[in-house]
């Protein structure tokens, strides 16, 4: 493996430094800003340091091993926080509600993104946050389909928008829909896309329907597993029409997601007991925190006037996709009672 090289140290050191420097200031900031959270104060942030100051070249490399090599850890350490049995029983319960909201998202997403003219790289990203758990499945779908990290800034940061929204317009509609703790959990759960957002919405209807959405959210989270692999399948098929993953011969194994299987394998040890409960609480808190790590290193390496080529119908695209995935998982829990 690259990361156990002293090449790759020697290279790296600098810029890894720097985003973990950032990432310490991030992580203290986020509760503040609970829709963001360290995260999102971090990528964005180092979207900012990266427009205003010329940082030196010599800190490349480390950004891009932050956003590919750590990036892959948090997500294997991230796995101890799940507890199989438990996800399981909710999963029994939503999951309907999960493939339908899900698959909408992703036809919608294959329907409008040509048509707005939005990258496919983005396209795939946006949707991937959108309808599994926001920075945590764009940072599972980057490395299969080969984003780089302008592409996942800007995918990332739409997804961020949408977050701020929910935050403020879900228990609005909540109460004027008159849902109860339990019916709000479920959708803030299904609906919103990242666990920090899912908890500050949840909080911000009722205390009481924050377990239910947290639990429901990490049901969401398996859906990394198979998404990760569906995507190295067709990044797969796409290489046999002749487009090409990154130039030269095409590589099955190298496109697959391994780090998906230590995610996977992380939760298996859970479920068996093989960690003590606060030894699942640091691995799940480590990985939470390399997030922040990996996403800082993103921003310090972000190309922000290419992100502003991009333009906004990517943010179009968002909000079409938020939009199904609220309504649609709305109109699912109350028609059939879920909750």
């Amino acid at each position: 493996m690259q990361i156990v090289t002293r090449a790759f140290w020697q290279r790296s050191w600098p810029g890894l430094l720097a985003a973990l420097l950032l990432a310490i200031v991030a992580d203290a900031v986020g509760p503040a800003i609970p829709w963001l959270g360290g995260a999102g104060v971090g990528i964005l942030a180092g979207v900012v340091i990266a427009s205003l100051v010329q940082l030196p070249a010599t800190l490349k490399p480390g950004f891009g091993a932050a956003g590919k090599q750590v990036l892959q850890l948090a997500v294997i350490l991230l796995g101890a926080g799940l507890n199989l049995t438990v996800v399981w029983r909710t999963g029994v319960q939503t999951l309907g509600l999960m493939v339908v909201t899900i698959g909408a998202v992703f036809l919608v997403a294959w329907l409008l993104g040509g048509r707005l003219g939005v990258p496919r790289n983005n396209r795939d990203l946006i949707a991937s946050g959108t309808a599994i758990c926001g920075g945590s499945a764009i940072a599972a779908i980057a490395p299969v389909i080969g984003a780089d990290d302008d592409e996942i800034s800007y995918s990332i940061s739409v997804v961020f928008l949408f977050n701020l929204a929910a935050v403020v317009i879900f228990p609005l509609l909540g109460r004027a829909l008159g849902l109860s703790p339990e019916t709000f959990g479920v959708w803030a759960g299904t609906a919103v896309n990242d666990t920090s957002s899912v908890m500050a919405t949840s909080f911000a209807y009722s205390a009481d329907s924050v377990p239910t959405a947290t639990l429901v959210k990490m049901t969401r989270t398996v859906m990394i597993v198979p998404m990760a692999l569906l995507f190295s399948f067709v990044v797969a098929a796409r290489a046999k029409r002749g487009d090409r993953v990154g130039g030269g011969t095409f590589s099955f194994a190298r496109v697959f997601p391994w780090f998906v299987l230590g995610f996977l394998g992380m939760s298996v040890l859970t479920t068996l007991g093989a960690f003590s409960p606060a030894a699942a609480g640091w691995f799940g808190a480590a990985g939470k925190f390399l997030i922040v790590v990996a996403l800082s290193g993103i921003g310090l390496n972000t190309n922000l006037r290419r992100i502003l080529t991009t333009g906004t119908r990517p943010i179009l695209l968002g909000l079409i996709l938020w939009c199904v995935v609220a309504s649609l998982a709305l109109v699912i829990i109350e028609g059939t009672g879920l909750s």
